[in-house]
C-alpha cells in the first residue's frame, strides 16, 4: 500500500515536471501555456529599461521604451535591440499612450524609422498595434505573420527612412474600442535578405501635427523644431486645444479655400508672393534660385496674370547640388514636379490643377516647363495664379524662373514682336511663330559664333554640308566642336545645353529634325566656355545624304549663346613620309622627286633639281608608266606559267592561294590606284 502510494506521488511528480517543459518548449522557454491554450509571455509590457517577449509563443522580444524619445538609444549596445536577421522581428512596448487625456489630449503620433546600415539589401518594416495594458480584459498581441496591425509602413526598401504620422482622428468606432487604449507596441520586421538590418527608431506624440528632419532626426512641431526659441525657425504662432496649427506668413494659408494635405494645417507649406512690378523691374523674368523643398512637401509661389499679358512660362529646374540654403555641397537625389491653378494652391490630385508639364518626375526629369498664352490655351485667364513644387521622397533644391512675353517666347530673340498683334516678324534665316526654327547652313572650317543676348530658343538648327570625296574614301575626319554661354545657367543646375545630330536620306526639306528623344549623336555642353568634341565616323557620315544638327537648350525661356565649327581634317597615309602636304581630302602632294600614295618612292629627276609639288596618284608618270608595263609584263609571264604546269618552288608566288604575294604591284595597288 506504502509502495502504491509513492509511486502515486513520483508519477505525479513526474507528470508536472514534464507538462513544465512541454509549456516552455511551446512558449520558446519565454512563459507559460494557460488553461486556454495560449502562452503567457515574460514581461510582455516592460517598462523602459526592462526586456520582454511577445508574440503567439513568446518569440518576439520587446524592450520598454519612452514617448517622444529614441527608443535603441538605450539597448542597441547592451541587449543589441536594433540589429537583426531576415525575418527577426524586435517590438517597444510603450506604457503611457492613454487614448484620453483630458489635461493633456494627443491627437498625433508621428514614427521615425531609419536603415542605419549601408546594405541596400536590408528592409526594415514598420508596424504599430495599439494595447490596453497590463489589466486589459482584451488582449493585443504583435504577430510574426505581420496581420492584425493599425498601422504598417512598409515602403523603406526604396528609401532610407519611414516617417510615419498616425492621427488619433483617423481611428472612429470600429470592431476595436480604442477608447480603453493604454499604450502601444511599434515593431520592426527584417524582410530583405541581408545578413543583419540594423535600425534606429523615434516617436514623437503631440497634440499638433508632428514630423521629423529626415537628415537628422529632428523632431517637428508644426513643422518648427521642437521647442526651439528662434523665432526665425518657428513657423506657429501656437496649437490650439483641438490640434491646429496657427501658421504664420508666409505659411499660412493664402486663401480661404485651400485642398487638404498642402501642408496648411501643418504650417509644411510655404508661400512666395511675386509681386507684378517685379516683373517689369526685371525685364520682364523673375529668376528664384536655391530654392529647397522637403520631402513630399509643397512650396507655392503667387502671381497675376494681367490684361496685357499674352504668353507666361514658369519653369523649374533641379539643382545639382545645393549651396544657398542647400545641402552645403551634398547631391540632392530626389525628384520634384510642377503644377499651376487659377485663384487657389494647386494639388496633384485630378480636378485640383489647371496646367502641369508634360512631363515630370515619373520619368525623372530634372526641368520641368510649362508655357501658356490667350490664344492657345483655354485654361488661360487673368486673376491670381498659384504655381506648385512638390518633392518626392528626398529633399530637394532648384530655380523657378517665371516669364512673361507680350509675343511667342519674344520672338526666340531673332525677330520684332507686334505688341498689339502678339505676333513675331522673324530674322532672315529664321522661322514659326516664335522665330525658334532656323534654316541656315553650317559650312566645314567654319566657326559660328551667336551671343547670349535676347537669344531665346528651344531648338536652333543647322544643315551640315554633304560629304566630299575626301570622305567619302576615309581620308578625312569629320570632328564636330562646340561649347555655351550663358548668364542664366548656374553650375548647381542639375541640366545643360546639348548638340544632338541626326541623319537622314530623304531631302533637306522633307528631313526629319533631331529632338531631346530622338537623335543618333548628342554632345553634352557640361561646362560654360569649355570646347567638347564629337567625332563622326567617315563612313556614317556619307552613308547619309542629309545630317541635321540642333542646338538644344532645355531651359528655353533663358538665353544661351554658343559656338560651333566642323572641322574636316584630313588623314594623309605615312603623313606623306615628310615628303609631302596633305590636301584638304587627304591626298598626299608630293614633292617634286617623290611620288606614291604616301610619297614614300624618289623619283631620279635626270639633273633637274627643281622640285614641284604633285599629287601621289599622279606624279612621275613616266616613271611610273615604264614601272607599270615592266611589272604587269612579269605577272602575265607567270600567269601562264602557272596555268600551264604551275611555277618552280624557288618562285615566291605558289600555288597556293593563301600565300600569294602580288609584290610591288599589289602595293602600288593599294597605295596608287593602279
Amino acid at each position: 500500500m506504502r509502495s502504491n502510494t509513492i509511486c502515486i506521488i513520483l508519477c505525479a511528480l513526474l507528470a508536472h515536471l514534464t507538462s513544465g517543459f512541454l509549456d516552455d518548449k511551446e512558449c520558446n522557454s519565454h512563459g507559460r501555456i494557460e488553461d486556454t491554450g495560449h502562452c503567457n509571455c515574460q514581461n510582455p509590457f516592460p517598462d523602459p529599461g526592462d526586456k520582454g517577449w511577445v508574440g503567439i509563443n513568446c518569440t518576439i522580444p520587446v524592450f520598454g521604451a519612452k514617448i517622444n524619445e529614441s527608443a535603441t538609444s538605450w539597448c542597441s549596445h547592451t541587449a543589441d535591440c536594433n540589429s537583426l536577421a531576415p525575418g527577426e522581428w524586435a517590438c517597444f512596448n510603450y506604457n503611457s499612450i492613454s487614448w484620453d487625456r483630458p489635461d493633456n489630449p494627443w491627437y498625433y503620433l508621428t514614427i521615425f524609422l531609419q536603415r542605419t546600415d549601408e546594405d541596400d539589401r536590408s528592409d526594415p518594416d514598420l508596424f504599430g498595434l495599439f494595447h490596453d495594458g497590463p489589466n486589459a480584459t482584451t488582449s493585443y498581441i504583435p504577430s510574426s505573420s505581420g496581420t492584425g496591425y493599425d498601422f504598417q509602413d512598409t515602403s523603406i526598401g526604396s528609401h532610407t527612412t519611414i516617417v510615419k504620422k498616425v492621427s488619433k482622428l483617423e481611428f472612429g468606432p470600429q470592431a476595436k474600442d480604442y477608447n480603453n487604449t493604454q499604450g502601444a507596441y511599434i515593431c520592426v520586421r527584417a524582410y530583405g535578405d541581408a545578413p543583419k538590418t540594423t535600425f534606429e527608431l523615434k516617436t514623437e506624440m503631440s497634440r499638433c501635427p508632428s514630423d521629423f528632419i529626415i537628415s537628422t532626426g529632428t523632431p517637428l512641431i508644426c513643422s518648427s523644431p521642437k521647442d526651439t526659441q528662434d523665432e526665425g525657425q518657428k513657423r506657429f504662432d501656437s496649437c490650439t486645444y483641438e490640434g491646429e496649427c496657427v501658421c504664420r506668413k508666409p505659411f499660412a494659408r493664402p486663401t480661404p479655400a485651400v485642398f487638404e494635405h498642402l501642408g496648411f494645417e501643418d504650417c509644411s507649406a510655404k508661400v512666395t508672393i511675386i509681386e507684378t512690378a517685379k516683373f517689369a523691374q526685371s525685364g520682364g523674368t523673375v529668376v528664384i534660385e536655391h530654392e529647397h523643398v522637403r520631402p513630399d512637401k509643397w512650396n507655392f509661389y503667387q502671381f497675376d496674370i494681367e490684361e496685357k499679358d499674352f504668353q507666361v512660362i514658369v519653369s523649374a529646374l533641379e539643382e545639382e547640388r545645393g549651396e544657398k540654403g542647400g545641402s552645403g555641397g551634398v547631391n540632392n537625389a530626389g525628384f520634384i514636379d510642377l503644377y499651376l491653378n487659377a485663384g487657389q494652391p494647386p494639388g496633384f490630385q485630378a480636378q485640383q490643377f489647371d496646367l502641369r508639364p508634360g512631363w515630370n518626375r515619373a520619368t525623372q526629369d530634372s526641368s520641368l516647363e510649362v508655357a501658356f498664352d490667350s490664344k492657345s490655351t483655354s485654361a488661360f485667364r487673368q486673376g491670381t495664379w498659384f504655381a506648385g513644387i512638390v518633392g518626392d521622397h528626398r529633399a530637394s533644391n532648384y530655380t523657378i524662373t517665371f516669364t512673361k512675353n507680350a509675343c511667342p517666347y519674344n520672338c526666340s530673340g531673332n525677330g520684332s514682336c507686334d505688341q498689339q498683334t502678339h505676333m513675331c516678324t522673324c530674322q532672315k534665316g529664321y522661322g514659326g511663330v516664335d522665330c525658334s526654327t532656323s534654316t541656315r547652313k553650317l559650312e566645314f572650317n567654319t566657326t559660328i559664333e551667336k551671343k547670349d543676348e535676347d537669344s531665346l530658343f528651344e531648338y536652333e538648327y543647322w544643315h551640315l554640308p554633304p560629304a566630299t570625296e575626301g570622305i567619302k574614301n576615309g581620308n578625312v575626319e569629320v570632328v564636330l566642336e562646340a561649347s555655351f554661354h550663358s548668364a542664366g545657367y548656374g553650375k548647381w543646375l542639375e541640366v545643360r545645353p546639348s548638340i544632338l545630330l541626326l541623319g537622314s536620306s530623304s531631302s533637306s526639306s522633307s528631313s526629319p529634325l533631331p529632338t531631346s528623344s530622338n537623335y543618333s549623336h548628342q554632345l553634352t555642353l557640361n561646362e560654360q566656355n569649355i570646347p567638347r568634341r564629337l567625332s563622326i565616323c567617315s563612313s556614317e557620315y556619307k552613308r547619309y545624304t542629309n545630317w541635321t544638327l540642333a542646338v538644344f537648350n532645355p531651359v528655353r525661356n533663358t538665353g544661351i549663346g554658343y559656338n560651333l565649327t566642323l572641322h574636316k581634317i584630313p588623314k594623309c597615309f605615312n603623313n606623306c613620309c615628310g615628303h609631302g602636304e596633305c590636301s584638304e581630302d587627304g591626298v598626299c602632294l608630293c614633292d617634286g622627286n617623290y611620288a606614291g600614295g604616301d610619297c614614300s618612292v624618289e623619283i631620279q629627276s635626270g639633273g633637274d633639281d627643281e622640285k614641284k609639288k604633285h599629287s601621289g596618284r599622279g606624279g612621275g608618270s613616266t616613271f611610273m608608266s615604264w614601272l607599270f608595263g615592266v611589272v604587269m609584263g612579269g605577272v602575265g609571264v607567270m600567269m601562264v606559267i602557272w596555268y600551264e604546269g604551275g611555277l618552280p618552288s624557288w618562285m615566291p608566288l605558289r600555288q597556293d592561294r593563301r600565300y600569294m604575294n602580288l609584290g610591288l604591284y599589289q602595293e602600288l595597288s593599294d597605295v596608287e590606284g593602279i
